[in-house]
């Protein structure tokens, strides 16, 4: 009995060379990806010490190595300049010994931990310690010089002069420090540079690994691809062929010409089906007449089964018995389904008209609460405020009042937004109103207390469940009368000072108002000197939240800061144009994502 070549064992000899093909090449780069894969990692451990120790460690360094020649000039400056303890530089003076240099000290002591050379670490310490025998000198000119009257004392003041001269404790121990801290600042810029080089030199070596599989990729897929060819001519010649010949058949039994029978039929599986397309033809022609007929609507036209199993002949004489009733209950369940959904189509159009009667009721409460542009301009003069509801009505919302020679203002922003949004909103403005007016709290710190207390109350007194996330968060202010001094406190919002050309960033404690029992937790106060150009601004996430741009990404905060400190020395009507455009320019045909506040005043 001679051999049957079916179609399955010329299938399977062709897919198993092509498979066998594809292994290869898919080993080969599975090889080349690891040794890529490692050489990445090598170089993203090198980029990581770079970002998080070499690079923070020499601004750092530099920082404090000015701040220790800025206290060495006021040091000196107080021993010579007989002035009021409230001078500006005794000011400058206090807040670099007991504040910016310990906190430097601090920063650079955390991230000294992370070198790896315990000779520059001891020499930190070193550095340290000459700043805190620094300090000592500090104290005893701050205390034998505390108010006028002490610099009567000729002999003290002659004695603080040794101090602070050329040759004195004070310029050797400065001078001391800073020749450490500049020592192990060389260190730390010698390391960051061979850090970078062998990062570059890794990613070098990613390149070339890349460029290897490519071309030994290239030249597996060329040899694939010849291989493919030679399966597919076999392919074509033993099988394509006749399938293709059959395929005209059925295409043009498709279009109702019935084809030639088939003469000459073939031992494989393409021969069983030439002969079953014979049987087929005659079969086609009385099944598709009568298809025809049915499908004109002639339900007397007459047809029988090709025999018993035949379910599609069947199949179509039950069809042609059922349409002609299927027309009639068609017809009678459209004008049902048309009436159904006149009467719904004016349901909706009432419910329609009650919810934006109830949205706009919202914004009017919601308006009622926000100040009006006449009380910003009287009470903060040169200020903006951009404001830019997602929907009617809004969940952030401002707020300002004045009270003992300040001016309180904020900037809300409650959970949600539309109708929900703009009904915490309303509770936010009467809790702050309460804590300034009722509460007499004159501190922010104070009045966020005093607001968590009224909001926790309002949102969770009839809740059980322990996942109700109602709050607000906020950074709110207070200015004095004579604008040289402010005072914030902020929940998860923090505040940007720019000065001259420079953002400063203070920031929120992370808890929101509303999220904690009274006592848990207290709000951070933060006192700011401020001077004539500065500009504040206070803000809710939706600017940096905004979806645009070519890729869809978020605006950002880094790309908002910038954006501020482009702005700021312009008007404040300008800069509220200003930030409009360019989040609506960003924006583009996307959907605004959150509501926008944006609250802004210049000194």
């Amino acid at each position: 009995m001679a051999l049957r070549y079916t179609i399955s064992r010329k299938i399977g000899i062709g897919f198993g060379a092509s498979l066998l093909s594809v292994f290869v090449v898919f080993i080969f780069s599975v090889t080349n990806f690891k040794s890529g894969d490692k050489a990445i990692k090598s170089g993203q451990t090198r980029y990581t010490k770079i970002e998080e120790v070499y690079q923070p460690s020499e601004e750092l360094l530099n920082k404090l190595i000015y701040q220790i020649e800025q206290s060495k000039g006021r040091a000196s400056q107080w021993v010579n300049d007989q002035s009021k303890d409230e001078a500006k530089f005794k000011t400058e003076f206090r807040d670099l010994v007991f504040n910016e240099i310990p906190r430097t000290k601090r920063m650079l002591g955390d991230i000294m931990m992370q070198w790896e050379d315990s000779t520059e670490q001891a020499q930190l310490l070193t550095a340290f310690k000459k700043i805190d025998d620094l300090f000592m000198y500090y104290d005893e000119i701050m205390t034998m010089l505390s108010d006028l009257e002490a610099y009567n004392n000729a002999s003290n003041v002659m004695y603080l002069r040794i101090f602070v001269s050329n040759e004195g404790e004070v310029e050797v121990n400065a001078n001391d420090a800073i020749n450490i801290l500049k020592q192990i600042l060389k260190a730390q810029q010698r390391k960051s540079e061979e850090a970078t080089a062998n990062f570059k030199k890794d990613m070098a070596e990613v390149s070339d690994n890349f460029e290897y599989g490519i071309r030994i990729i290239t030249i597996l897929g060329i040899a694939l691809g010849a291989g493919g060819l030679v399966v597919a001519i076999l392919t074509i010649r033993s099988i394509v062929m006749p399938v293709r010949k059959l395929r005209e058949m059925l295409q043009l039994m498709g279009i109702g010409d019935l084809p030639e029978k088939i003469t000459n039929v073939k031992n494989d599986e393409i021969g069983d089906m030439s002969k079953s397309m014979n049987d087929l033809v005659d079969a086609l022609r009385r099944t598709s007449d009568f298809a025809a007929e049915v499908g004109k609507s002639n339900f007397d036209y007459p047809h029988e089964p090709l025999s018993d199993k035949d379910t599609l002949g069947k199949a179509l004489l039950k069809m042609r018995d059922e349409l002609a009733e299927t027309e009639r209950i068609l017809e009678e369940k459209v004008e049902e389904r048309t009436r159904e959904i006149e009467k719904q189509k004016q349901r909706v159009e009432e419910l329609y008209m009650d919810v934006t009667d109830s949205i706009k009721y919202a914004k009017r409460l919601q308006d009622s609460i926000l100040p009006p542009e006449s009380k910003l301009q009287n009470l903060l003069e040169d200020c903006f405020v951009l404001y830019k509801p997602k929907d009617i009505v809004s969940g952030d919302f401002y707020w300002i009042e004045e009270k003992n020679d300040k001016v309180f203002f904020a900037a809300v922003d409650c959970t949600g937004h539309g109708v929900p949004g703009a009904f915490m909103s309303l509770v936010g403005s009467n809790g702050l109103d309460h804590a300034v007016k009722d509460h007499k709290k004159s501190s922010p710190a104070e009045i966020l207390d005093d607001l968590n207390v009224t909001a926790s109350e309002t949102f969770n007194k009839e809740a059980t469940d322990k996942t109700v996330s109602d709050g607000m968060d906020i950074a709110l202010c207070s200015l004095s009368k004579d604008r040289t001094k402010m005072e914030y406190s902020g929940a998860n919002n923090p505040l940007y000072l720019v000065r001259e050309g420079r953002i400063i960033k203070y920031k929120a404690d992370k808890f929101a108002i509303g999220s904690f029992k009274n006592g848990e937790k207290k709000y951070t106060n933060n006192v700011v000197e401020l001077k004539k150009g500065d500009v504040i601004y206070i803000f809710s996430d939706g600017y940096a939240d905004q979806f645009g741009g070519d890729k869809g990404k978020k605006f950002l905060y880094s790309n908002f800061r910038d954006l501020l400190v482009e702005i700021h020395q312009k008007p404040t009507t300008e800069q509220k144009a200003m930030l409009d455009e360019r989040i609506e320019e960003w924006r583009g045909n996307y959907e605004q994502v959150d509501d926008i506040l944006v609250f802004g005043v210049k000194i």
